[in-house]
């Protein structure tokens, strides 16, 4: 599960906030942001004693190489105006990190900017 928010927490959510394509995370300051909201990620994994493998991040990266204009997942729902995960995806990452004093400065502006962008949002 964690693994999978790395995709999704980060580097889907980064693309709909940002208003980009999965390619144009690739490109600084972007890559950055990408990096470091992994390192917060993995850091709250740690404190309930999981370990987000590196290749999870390294797969991420590979998406984004082999699809660059490809549009994300919560990029689309937008599009469609269908109620966005910002509570799966987001929340529940910044409510965690906040719960065992882990920072996550680059999550709770994604949380931020993902809850003014999905109006009608879900925590499914």
């Amino acid at each position: 599960m964690w693994e999978k928010l790395v995709a999704n927490a980060v580097f889907n959510v980064m693309a709909t906030v940002e208003r980009c394509s999965l390619g144009e995370l690739l490109r600084e300051p972007r890559r950055e942001l990408c990096e470091k909201a992994v390192d917060e990620l993995t850091a709250v994994a740690a404190t309930h004693g999981i370990v987000v493998r590196p290749d999870a991040r390294e797969r991420s990266w590979k998406f984004c190489t082999d699809h660059p204009e490809f549009p994300s997942s919560t990029q689309q729902d937008l599009a469609k105006g269908k109620p966005l995960e910002v509570e799966a995806l987001s929340g529940e990452l910044v409510r965690r990190a906040k719960s065992v004093g882990v920072s996550a400065p680059i999550h709770e502006m994604l949380y931020a900017k993902l809850k003014a962008l999905g109006v009608n949002s879900t925590g499914a």
